[in-house]
């Protein structure tokens, strides 16, 4: 009978120590991250993958889109730095679009010099097809207010390369299908 009563204190005792520091790990992880963001918000060149991990997944990205955008960013060798200061010029889903159509590094520091973003419509169709999935997000659909604005700035085009065609040369294409003087 007192094994019976002993064993029935401890699991009652084991049950409110685990309900107890549940709650605590969540608020000092909680705590953890904001004290991480304040420390990024004055250092942002400390900002790492993790830290980019820690901010998708409070947004609530699914595992395997999270797990793709950061290998996306690390195959094209686009820098955590790079990918933070998108985030903090437009917002994450950007971050997420333009990551899942495979823009380059390089793509993305023309638009972050000028303040201009791609054609997210365009993007969003080349994300969708590389496995990203945009409902069910808030903000996903709404453009932010430092989005709105980048859109109404001129668009940068990408600075001619040398072995680029020259434009005069190309000819004139007058209808689908046809080229001049080819009967």
């Amino acid at each position: 009978m007192d094994t019976v009563v002993l064993i029935a204190v401890l699991a009652v005792t084991a049950g409110v120590l685990v309900g107890v520091a549940a709650p605590r790990r969540t608020r000092d992880r909680r705590r953890d991250d904001d004290r991480r963001l304040r420390l990024l918000e004055r250092f942002p060149e400390r900002v790492n993958s993790a830290d980019l991990d820690r901010l998708f997944r409070a947004l609530e990205f699914p595992d395997d889109e999270i797990r793709m955008l950061l290998d996306k960013a690390r195959d094209r060798e686009i820098t955590p730095f790079t990918m933070w200061m998108w985030t903090r010029r437009f917002d994450v889903h950007t971050l997420a679009v333009v990551l899942a159509a495979d823009l380059t590094h390089q793509h993305l520091v023309e638009h972050l010099a000028a303040g201009t973003l791609p054609d997210l419509d365009e993007l969003r169709v080349f994300a969708a097809l590389n496995g990203l999935t945009m409902t069910g997000r808030a903000g996903a659909a709404q453009p932010t207010q430092a989005t709105r604005s980048a859109q109404s700035a001129p668009a940068v085009s990408r600075p001619r390369q040398v072995d680029d065609p020259p434009i005069a040369d190309l000819p004139i294409i007058h209808e689908p299908g046809t080229w001049p003087g080819a009967a």
